[in-house]
């Protein structure tokens, strides 16, 4: 099996490309660096005043690959109506934390 080459790389994500002797099929992989936008939402979240006054507030900056992950979780957008419980559960959580950037309960 060949090892895996770079293909693209835009600053935080990376596309890898290998072909598989074994099956014969092309594979990609994407591989990416989500410390920057991490430490973007730790500096927001030190810098927020925790004010809920108003409508809408910015409270987390997910990584696309999570976000794509969600997407499958929940079997389609998190955005919609329906699934607003369970993204506010996601958001919640503690292995989630470092997407926040406002504190408080959801």
């Amino acid at each position: 099996m060949s090892d895996w080459r770079l293909l693209d790389h835009d600053g935080y994500r990376k596309l890898y490309f290998r072909h598989n002797e074994s099956t014969g099929r092309d594979e990609f992989k994407t591989v990416e660096d989500v410390a920057p936008l991490i430490s973007m939402n730790q500096k927001a979240r030190n810098d927020e005043t925790g004010n809920w006054k108003g409508d809408m507030h910015h409270v987390a900056s997910v990584p696309p690959a999570v976000w794509k992950q969600w997407w499958q979780e929940f079997g389609g957008n998190p955005m919609l109506p329906e699934n607003q419980p369970r993204l506010m559960q996601k958001l919640n959580d503690r292995d989630y934390s470092k997407m926040r950037v406002k504190s408080g309960r959801l």
